[in-house]
């Protein structure tokens, strides 16, 4: 989902429009939504608590549509609605993204404890505050830094092989 915001956020200063998938013309992706702060408590306790092995499936009680989310962020920025453009979806997009926390729940006993509507102010905070930091994520810079750092290394090592 920080894919959403990321792009909505980059694109707010430019007043470009904000894109969203048309399922069908529905509309209805549906992700669940963990703040990030509730994930890291989530693995924390994993680590900590969890089963060698096991696998644990980290979810929020936040689902909510797309396009739902990219109005709340429009908000937070003070942007209108009318910037919403509607593309055409690609074959095989998913729906929606729910993902069964159960086991977390019973056996750890984690529950996440940011409400949507606080999370999504602080991301879009954060992301404002913290420009440089993802705008050399998302030009190429970081890319081409793991490319020079990794890939070449990654081949000696296989060579090595």
């Amino acid at each position: 989902m920080s894919y959403l915001i990321i792009i909505n956020i980059r694109k707010k200063t430019a007043q470009k429009a904000f894109v969203l998938f048309r399922h069908r013309g529905r509309r209805q992706e549906r992700p669940r939504l963990a703040h990030v702060e509730d994930h890291c408590r989530a693995i924390d306790l994993i680590l900590q608590k969890g089963r060698v092995g096991e696998v644990y499936n980290i979810g929020g009680h936040n689902e909510r549509a797309n396009i739902d989310v990219v109005k709340t962020i429009l908000k937070e920025l003070g942007k209108p609605e009318d910037l919403i453009e509607y593309v055409t979806d690609r074959k095989g997009h998913d729906r929606r993204y729910a993902i069964d926390p159960t086991k977390i729940h019973t056996e750890l006993g984690w529950e996440p404890e940011t409400k949507f509507e606080d999370g999504i102010k602080k991301t879009v905070k954060w992301y404002l505050e913290h420009r440089d930091w993802w705008m050399g994520i998302i030009s190429g810079d970081y890319q081409t830094y793991y490319e020079r750092m990794y890939d070449k290394r990654a081949i000696l090592e296989y060579a090595k092989i």
